[in-house]
């Protein structure tokens, strides 16, 4: 199958990319005149460049493609309004549209569990079918958009025009991630919060999985518009992965503080991060926070039962593999904590 994958150059996309290949499907890289392709090297991809927010490029990309998978996204929750609105909501209907004209049958919609309403009550599971948000803080540009987005696709879907999947991810983590590197370095400089307590869960995913499960959804999902939760094989909280990464980087975990005060903090570090004019967003920020503390449990069990897929890889598994990349690249102090997927 030939297979188009949009923001190949980025962490997920690139994995993607590679699973898809190793699968014997001929992948075909869409990303950027200006994307750094540093991730592609060592691969035999076919690589196109264009602009996801241009209907023509991605005809063009799109031509004799039999499915397409959308990973381009502006993963910023700090971002420009109009340009996440730009490239995380508008181009979701360009690639959409870009794929009915050019003929493809399929389309995998990388989404994010960040597109849920923040008001659910905490510690039970989420389903597919639950909120999803509407008013997020003023800082989060990101989940409105990557919500609204999900709306284009599943009107495609219904009205089929084109089979779409929509795969909801948590924290995706993995060798290249900048999750597990903003980690490594506050631990490193003794400067890592976990706020409110240890008890707190994240839906933590491996790019494995993740990859895994974009296979899966390219050979079992069903017609018409589907939608599903990606998690890890087991709940995990954010203090164990930060643990499970200090066992295996000779790093101390962190210190823990009360929601309200690593809340408080997290605003004056970006006051002081705007006023110095810094370029991205601080390592502790009002976002990480919030993700940290929602304990956020997504229920997978759609995504077991009808693409056939489960996960395999267990936390220390993931960190063991993570570590070993972490030991031969830089770490960015400055990466903070990304959004959801």
């Amino acid at each position: 199958m030939r297979v188009v994958v949009t923001g190949a150059s980025g962490f997920i996309g690139s994995q993607i990319c590679r699973r898809l290949e190793a699968a014997g499907h001929e992948a075909v890289a869409f990303v950027r005149k200006s994307s750094n392709r540093q991730r592609l090297q060592g691969s035999d991809l076919e690589v196109m460049t264009g602009d996801i927010r241009n209907q023509d490029s991605l005809r063009t990309a799109f031509h004799h493609a039999e499915a397409v998978v959308h990973c381009a996204a502006l993963a910023d929750p700090y971002a420009n309004p109009w340009e996440s609105r730009a490239v995380n909501f508008i181009a979701a209907f360009n690639v959409c549209r870009a794929a009915t004209d050019s003929g493809v049958s399929q389309l995998v919609q990388m989404s994010t569990a960040a597109v849920y309403a923040r008001d659910h009550p905490r510690g039970v599971p989420l389903r597919e079918e639950a909120r999803l948000v509407k008013e997020p803080p003023v800082y989060d540009t990101y989940s409105i958009n990557k919500a609204a987005a999900e709306g284009y696709v599943q009107d495609f879907g219904r009205a089929g025009r084109l089979a779409t999947t929509i795969l909801r991810p948590g924290v995706v983590y993995g060798p290249g991630d900048r999750v597990s590197a903003a980690l490594v370095s506050l631990m490193h400089r003794g400067k890592l919060i976990i706020p409110a307590g240890r008890d707190r869960r994240l839906p933590l995913i491996h790019v494995d999985d993740l990859g895994s499960a974009v296979l899966a959804a390219l050979s079992n999902s069903p017609a018409g518009a589907r939608r599903y939760n990606l998690d890890g094989p087991r709940p995990v909280t954010f203090a164990a992965f930060a643990d499970a990464l200090a066992r295996n980087t000779t790093r101390s975990s962190g210190r823990v503080l009360t929601e309200r005060v690593a809340h408080r903090l997290a605003w004056g570090f970006e006051k002081w991060w705007h006023i110095q004019k810094l370029e991205g967003r601080p390592p502790l920020n009002r976002y990480a926070v919030d993700l940290i503390t929602a304990d956020m449990i997504l229920d997978t069990i759609r995504g077991i039962e009808e693409l056939k897929w489960e996960p395999a890889v267990s936390l220390d598994e993931g960190a063991q593999l993570t570590s070993e990349w972490l030991g031969s690249e830089p770490a960015d102090p400055a990466a903070g904590f990304p959004p959801l997927a």
